[in-house]
């Protein structure tokens, strides 16, 4: 059991060395939506809107992607349980030439196991990807918003402004979803 409390607390340490960033996460946020505000008014709410969206998804998938780490645990527990007794009966096994039933067995939970594992990542890599396209979503959403509204408002300026603050809310809505995928899993 000392090996498991290991390595939950490494695991935690890990995740958490990533929580310092959330300070800035948020800061950024804050500015880049306030230059956004000025830069583009009322056709900056779209591209808010697009943000916010993705990152309610990025929620959703988190709670998803914690369901799925507590099955993963409950089948790492089952096939510890089935490697404890395999252990303490070896001599039995060995004697009686069940090797084979065990290992069928063994690599059934195993392979449950690992599929769950793949779907884990794969719901975590989704969600960070998801935040990483969220500004380009945004910012085509917001510029075309802006054309349809007031075509006089498109200049270069206006459009470099907002390119840019949408670029620098690239690490907070890459890091919103990664913070929450984070938080979700520490809590075990």
């Amino acid at each position: 059991e000392n090996s498991i409390i290991g390595n939950d607390l490494v695991r935690i340490y890990e995740d958490w060395r990533w929580m310092c960033l959330l300070p800035f996460i948020i800061t950024a946020l804050i500015g880049g939506v306030i230059i956004l505000g000025f830069t583009l008014k009322l056709s900056s709410l779209v591209g808010i809107g697009v943000m916010a969206a993705i990152v309610g998804m990025n929620f959703t998938l988190a709670r998803t992607i914690k369901s799925v780490e507590v099955k993963d645990y409950k089948r790492g527990d089952e096939r510890l349980a089935i490697m404890k007794e395999l252990l303490e009966g070896i001599k039995a096994i060995k004697m009686t030439a069940w090797e084979y039933p065990f290992q069928e067995i063994l690599s059934k939970v195993r392979k449950e196991e690992t599929d769950l594992i793949r779907h884990f990542r794969t719901l975590q890599v989704s969600s960070i990807n998801l935040g990483r396209s969220s500004p380009a979503l945004a910012a085509c959403f917001t510029i075309i918003t802006l054309v349809a509204i007031n075509e006089s408002d498109v200049t270069a300026a206006n459009l470099f402004v907002a390119m840019s603050a949408f670029l620098a809310l690239r690490l907070p809505l890459i890091g919103i979803p990664t913070q929450t995928v984070l938080l979700a899993n520490t809590v075990v």
